[in-house]
C-alpha cells in the first residue's frame, strides 16, 4: 500500500531556492576545503561558518 504524499509548492520552491544557492556559490568559487581540494593545493577556501554565511546572502537574494 502506497501513500501520495503531497507537498507545498512554496516548500519546493524554497529547496530548489536553496540548492540553487548553493549551486551559484561554489561556481562563484566559494567553497570550503574539502571541495578545494579537489581542485588544487593552491585553490582559496573558506571555513565552514564564512561559507554558510555567504550561502545565506545568496539565498536572502535569491528569495527577495
Amino acid at each position: 500500500m502506497s501513500k501520495t504524499i503531497r507537498i507545498a509548492p512554496s516548500i519546493l520552491a524554497a529547496d530548489f531556492a536553496s540548492l540553487g544557492a548553493a549551486i551559484q556559490t561554489v561556481e562563484n568559487g566559494s567553497m570550503t576545503k574539502d571541495l578545494a581540494i579537489l581542485i588544487g593545493p593552491s585553490t582559496k577556501y573558506l571555513n565552514t561558518n564564512e561559507f554558510l554565511d555567504l550561502l545565506t546572502n545568496n539565498l536572502s537574494k535569491k528569495l527577495n
